[in-house]
């Protein structure tokens, strides 16, 4: 981007090193420093359900029962966390192990 005033060129350049955006600007070529600050990671500071725990889940107008045996895809968030479950009263045909969302399922007694 250049911008022009009166006899002043300014000039940016924008270019990426590693994790942040680095962005110079030079006014009449000569180079001027512009501090750039990171931006924070975030932690995940969720909890996962620990394998065994027993679940069920609403499909169509059917419920299903399983036992979480462990994560299939970590998310951002324990709602958007893709779960492996396996399943207690499938049907011939169905897979035995199924995947679901934290947000579609529910904690059931054993």
């Amino acid at each position: 981007m250049i911008t022009r005033s009166s006899e002043q060129v300014t000039r940016f350049v924008i270019a990426r090193r590693g994790d942040c955006a680095v962005v110079r600007r030079f006014i009449n070529d000569e180079e001027v420093v512009m501090p750039v600050k990171k931006a924070p990671k975030k932690a995940q500071s969720f909890k996962t359900m620990p394998a065994g725990t027993a679940v069920s889940w609403h499909y169509r107008s059917a419920i299903g029962h399983g036992t979480v045996t462990g994560v299939h895809k970590h998310g951002t968030t324990a709602a958007n966390t893709m779960y492996s479950i396996k399943q207690h009263d499938h049907h011939p045909g169905e897979p035995a192990v199924v995947y679901h969302s934290g947000k579609a399922l529910t904690r059931t007694a054993k």
